[in-house]
């Protein structure tokens, strides 16, 4: 997964390699596991620019799964990221649990293959079963 660098939707004009995730105008990372991972990013050790790309790829996928996650615990799907597709906003209501694998693949994949992947994650009712 390759992260771009673009432009912060919020109209600030600034250049991130987050975009539109990292604008603080907007509270992109203002998710649990996001805030986490940047409380601990270089705690105690030096950070080269390999590591800084490899953190920003993982930030973007935990700011989704904040994102996600939030959508799931308002109960009404709300998705403050603006960048969750319907379907995973469904899935985030009925409470289907996506593995951080499926975060850290999401930008290289496409929609339907998406779907599919959060389709695979759902429970069967045990009356189908």
């Amino acid at each position: 997964m390759e992260v771009e660098l673009g432009r912060c939707q919020c109209g600030c004009g600034r250049e991130t390699r987050l975009a539109p995730y990292n604008c603080t105008a907007k509270n992109w990372t203002r998710g649990e596991e996001a805030q986490r991972a940047i409380s601990r990013y270089g705690f105690g050790y030096e950070v080269g620019p390999g590591q800084h790309a490899e953190f920003l790829e993982e930030l973007l996928a935990l700011c989704l799964q904040d994102a996600y996650t939030f959508a799931g615990d308002a109960g009404d799907g709300y998705d403050y990221s603006e960048q969750l597709f319907a379907f995973e906003i469904a899935a985030a209501r009925d409470g289907v649990f996506l593995p951080s694998s499926y975060w850290r693949k999401r930008s290289g994949s496409l929609e339907h293959e998406l779907e599919q992947a959060v389709e695979s994650f759902r429970v069967p009712d045990r009356e189908e079963a």
